[in-house]
Order: C-alpha cells, then structure tokens, then sequence
C-alpha cells in the first residue's frame, strides 16, 4: 500500500550539498512510518547494537563493527580491521566528505577500506559531528563540511582509532572537505604519520566565502598552502 504525505523541508534537504538544510521534524515523520510499519508486520525493528564484539565478518578475512565514542558517544564510524591475528601497528582514517556519509561517493569507502582491512591494516570510516550518523554536539551547526568543529572531530577519530588499535601509526586520507579538516589537524599538530589529500576545494576557509569556488580558487588556495609549508 502507498502512503502519500506532505512534509514540510523536502525542497531545502534536496539543494547543493553545502546549502542544504536538514528536516529533523520530516525525518522524525519518515522513522515513526517505519516503525509503524514493523508493527504491523509483527517483526521486531532492529536494534542497533555498538561495540560488539567480535563485528560481523565480511568478504576477504575482514571484520567490521560499528563503535561510537567522543562526548556522550555522539561519534559514529564503522573499524574494519583484519582476522589475521597479527595486524600491522598501523591505521588508516577515512573522514566523511561532505554530505556523503561513512560510505563515501559510491561507497567507495566501504571498498577501500575492506581492501586495505585485508591487507593487515585498521581502518576507520567516520562521520563528523552533524553528518551522517554522528550527532552534533551542542551549539555545532549541522551539515557544515568546513568548520573548526569538524577539524576537532577528525582529531577525536586520530585518537580513537589509535587508542582501540594501539597502532603506532596513521594515515589520514580525505577527499574534498574531508582533505580540510586532515589537513588542518595536521598543522594543529595530530598524530598523524602521513596524509593523503584528494580534491581539497579549500586550504582555508573562513565563515561567509563562498563554496563554489572557481578552480583558479583552488590552485590559488594550494599557493598559500606550499607557502605555509614552507
């Protein structure tokens, strides 16, 4: 059976990504239909269940779990990590670009980073605070994919990922907004090994530039980067 309703938001949630504005009240909606939904079938709704060990075992000899961590758990990601039990002492952060949440464009993400899980190294896929399934802390903005907030996130991913692991080294890599927020937890002094970062759209970035920047924008930005650098 169709259902059709009208909710308020879907017009503002559908713009550019770095316009648009969450609906909590539609989404709210959209969860209440699908548990009613459940009801009514007489099946139990899922139940999501953080931390468990030992993950769930995927293609490859990989694991994956989902953990939360961070003030009041409001950090989300899912660590891949390999069944051999002699990993590398090494991981690698992958940071949500964007909108795009911890499966990355295309789920491009859940690929790399079951790939690299199967080659011995932790690999944890994120989201920042207000993105995907990582709460906003109070006062953050949501949806804000270049904010001082989220470099502080990044931050807090380093050090989860290193204290649950123990790894003795990590590699940040970011695509776009993700590259941002590595790169400028790297100048606030990370412990990072090394970094890799894709697409930046901006080195730097302040509260009313626009984010459709022009690509001569860009390599402009990537001048004061190597100058800084230097």
């Amino acid at each position: 059976k169709a259902t059709h309703v009208d909710w308020p938001g879907y017009a503002s949630m559908m713009l550019a990504h770095h316009y648009a504005v969450p609906a909590p009240e539609t989404f709210s909606k959209i969860a209440a239909w699908l548990a009613e939904g459940y009801a009514r079938t007489g099946k139990p709704a899922r139940q999501n269940q953080f931390d468990a060990e030992p993950g769930i075992e995927v293609a490859g000899g990989v694991r994956e779990r989902a953990i939360r961590w961070g003030p009041d758990q409001a950090m989300f990601g899912i660590l891949a990590e390999p069944l051999d039990s002699k990993p590398l002492a090494k991981a690698i952060v992958l940071p949500n670009m964007g909108a795009n949440y911890h499966v990355g464009p295309n789920r491009m993400y859940v690929r790399m980073a079951r790939r690299w899980a199967a080659l011995g190294y932790h690999v944890l896929r994120f989201d920042l605070g207000g993105v995907g399934d990582s709460e906003p802390r109070p006062g953050q903005v949501p949806n804000a994919p270049y904010s001082w907030d989220g470099v502080h996130d990044f931050e807090l991913g380093v050090a989860e990922v290193r204290q649950r692991t123990g790894a003795s080294e990590v590699i940040a890599i970011g695509m776009c907004s993700g590259a941002y927020v590595a790169f400028h937890a790297g100048l606030r002094g990370s412990a990072m090994t090394g970094q890799v970062l894709v697409n930046p759209q901006a080195f730097y970035w302040k509260e009313g530039d626009s984010l459709d920047a022009a690509p001569a924008t860009v390599a402009e930005a990537l001048g004061e980067a190597e100058l800084v650098a230097a």
